[in-house]
């Protein structure tokens, strides 16, 4: 899918809230969840979920709902969807994640996207724990695919960690490389190529968020 919008510093197609939450709110996110995370999951080939350290993805995670974050994301995702002409119909956010990166163990997440946006994408209703990411445990979100993603940085004192982003550009396939400071956000397409380079020393915190809707038609 292609997208006209670039974001005049780093020539990507992320749009970036400098300074979206306070240092206060960042340490005390921080502070409150570094200790409860465990070890992320990804998608396996067959669709199943995948809780490993040596797989494409090496982080440690903790889910939460907390409604000022929840509000002020949802508040930037919708300048985002407006300002960058993507003009998405977007309803609700999923659950939200809080995201640890830790260099002593060179943890990342390679390339890839967070949701594809057909119909057949769309997510069925669950009780309980979703299987993989054609289940969705939130009624609101039945019928819906990942259409805008977002990190929220939260700590900018660490070595590598780099978000990048790799996409068509007129007939070009360019790689770009972002270094947000502590307290931006990042508001993107679920559809965009992009990775976490391995931490390379400190620890990196973040807040991820995807807002879903109908498939595209």
């Amino acid at each position: 899918m292609l997208y006209l919008f670039r974001d005049q510093t780093t020539m990507s197609p992320v749009y970036i809230v400098n300074h979206g939450f306070a240092p206060e709110t960042c340490d005390e996110i921080i502070n409150f969840y570094k200790d409860k995370t465990e070890t992320a999951t990804h998608q396996g080939d067959k669709g199943e979920i995948m809780s490993t350290t040596d797989g494409p993805r090496n982080s440690s995670v903790a889910w939460f709902q907390d409604q000022n974050v929840n509000a002020r994301l949802w508040e930037y995702v919708q300048a985002a969807n407006w300002q960058t002409g993507w003009r998405y119909d977007i309803k609700a956010c999923e659950m939200l994640q809080f995201t640890k990166y830790e260099g002593a163990t060179k943890q990342h997440y390679n390339w890839h996207i967070d949701g594809c946006s057909c119909h057949h994408a769309a997510r069925a209703h669950t009780f309980g724990e979703a299987k993989n990411l054609m289940e969705i445990n939130q009624a609101v979100l039945a019928g819906t695919v990942r259409k805008i993603s977002v990190s929220a940085i939260l700590n900018d004192d660490f070595k590598g960690g780099d978000f990048e982003v790799s996409f068509l550009d007129n007939s070009d396939y360019v790689t770009r490389k972002i270094k947000p400071k502590k307290g931006d956000v990042l508001v993107f397409p679920s559809y965009l190529r992009h990775r976490v380079a391995p931490v390379t020393k400190g620890t990196r915190y973040s807040v991820v968020a995807w807002f879903g809707g109908p498939p595209f038609k």
